[in-house]
């Protein structure tokens, strides 16, 4: 059998002429002969970018939920979700459907089940956000029926495929230990879900919802932007040599191990000093990981800190900010003055300022990439195809990055000073930031 035909190229150079047929299946750092069609990831991708817009607009619309003593409101359940399930949660599934046959060179077992699976998610992230803005907890449960079902294929996908991986990086441990986090979340959302109308479930709501929201964004996004950032960086900054596995195993069991001690102590109530151990190994786990981050930025070949570097170097900012205003939670007694203030500064800044930054900064190799690789890169020495970097105004680009971080910094300043302005600022600004990447790479992708 004839081996496919290898296209070299880096993503943000210069494309090359394809090369000589070679054995084996890949053709680039994103992309492989095993890969499924653009049109899988890219779909999670577009419509993750447009709710991205969406839950920051939102935010922006009811910016007095960040400063109302009464916490866990209507609207700001619904900005919540439309952030971790419609944005973050959306495009970490198109890039899992792009990124595990990269990474672990296996094909994708069913795209139309990826495609299929799409739609009903799609569905529950709307009803969700609907029947929570409107205050209609006691009608959640088809919404997330929807998104259990959903997630269930997206799951039994990822299961299919990765029963026929045959060598395990760092990355895919972290890929899995992710995925399993999510079938947990899942499982523990929908059990929420059914509970609030039928109260069978003996435990605490409360202790419900901050085990939920825990496991959501520090085991299935947390585990994995940080198992894919040690494939990404690297590949991205040209990081060599750089030994993944010196800190990276030990990184790896400090952060599950901490997350799932964070979740258990937080669903069956084991008290203060229990959390603060269990976020001690988190907050280990972290400081390795920014050290290991820098490392792999010491060692770059590639010298400018690009856009992509730039969001990736604020989102692990973002994830040390976590970190602090984590341990700050914890050492906080609930009734003291502020708490919740400390609260939702700790979400705003998990979700948007370390997740958020990290997936938009990805986003913006990834798509122009997979964009070129699929429309230019076949007609390389037949006619003039523009560079990687062409794709988008690099300047608007800088300034949506600029708008977004700026944006940021001060609505966690407004949140945490109960300062209504501030706070409606803050979001719109990081609204307009948001606005500007995601018409850039969806321009990208309707080029």
């Amino acid at each position: 059998m004839t081996p496919p035909t290898v296209v070299i190229t880096s993503p943000g150079s210069p494309p090359q002429a394809p090369a000589m047929p070679a054995a084996g299946p890949l053709l680039s750092g994103l992309t492989t002969s095993r890969a499924a069609s653009v049109s899988l990831p890219l779909r999670y991708m577009v419509t993750g970018l447009l709710f991205a817009v969406f839950a920051f607009g939102l935010a922006t619309a009811y910016a007095q939920s960040f400063v109302d003593d009464v916490f866990l409101t209507p609207h700001l359940l619904a900005a919540t979700h439309l952030a971790a399930l419609g944005w973050l949660t959306m495009i970490a599934m198109g890039a899992l459907y792009q990124f595990v046959p990269v990474v672990l060179d296996v094909p994708i077992f069913s795209e139309r089940l990826g495609k299929a699976q799409f739609y009903l998610y799609l569905a529950g992230v709307l009803g969700l956000a609907y029947e929570m803005g409107s205050g209609r907890l006691q009608t959640v449960a088809w919404p997330a029926g929807l998104l259990v079902l959903a997630i269930g294929m997206f799951l039994y996908n990822m299961v299919r495929t990765l029963a026929r991986v045959e060598r395990w990086p760092l990355t895919g441990w972290f890929i899995l230990a992710a995925l399993t986090s999510l079938g947990l979340v899942v499982t523990a959302g929908f059990v929420l879900a059914v509970n609030l109308i039928l109260g069978f479930v003996p435990l605490s709501q409360l202790a419900f919802v901050e085990a939920h929201a825990h496991l959501a964004a520090l085991g299935w996004l947390g585990l994995l932007a940080v198992g894919v950032s040690y494939k990404l960086t690297p590949m991205f900054a040209l990081s060599h040599p750089f030994n993944e596995w010196r800190l990276g195993r030990a990184i790896f069991v400090l952060l599950t191990t901490g997350v799932v001690g964070v979740f258990v102590s937080l669903l069956l109530r084991l008290g203060p000093v229990a959390l603060l151990a269990c976020w001690l190994v988190v907050g280990a786990g972290v400081g390795l990981y920014a050290w290991d981050y820098a490392t792999m930025l010491r060692v770059r070949r590639r010298r400018p800190i690009d856009l992509t570097q730039q969001h990736n170097v604020a989102g692990v900012a973002g994830l040390v900010l976590t970190t602090l205003l984590g341990l700050a939670l914890v050492l906080t007694p609930a009734e003291a003055a502020g708490h919740s203030r400390l609260q939702l500064a700790y979400a705003v800044m998990a979700l948007a300022g370390w997740l958020g930054l990290t997936t938009l900064g990805q986003l913006y190799k990834i798509v122009p990439f997979l964009v070129w690789t699929h429309r230019f890169a076949p007609r390389m020495g037949k006619e003039k195809v523009p560079l990687l970097k062409d794709l988008f105004p690099q300047r608007l680009a800088t300034a949506g990055f600029v708008g977004l971080l700026a944006g940021l910094v001060v609505a966690e300043l407004g949140v945490l000073t109960g300062f209504l302005p501030v706070v409606q600022t803050g979001f719109a600004l990081a609204t307009a930031g948001t606005a500007i990447a995601a018409t850039n790479l969806i321009r990208v992708v309707f080029r």
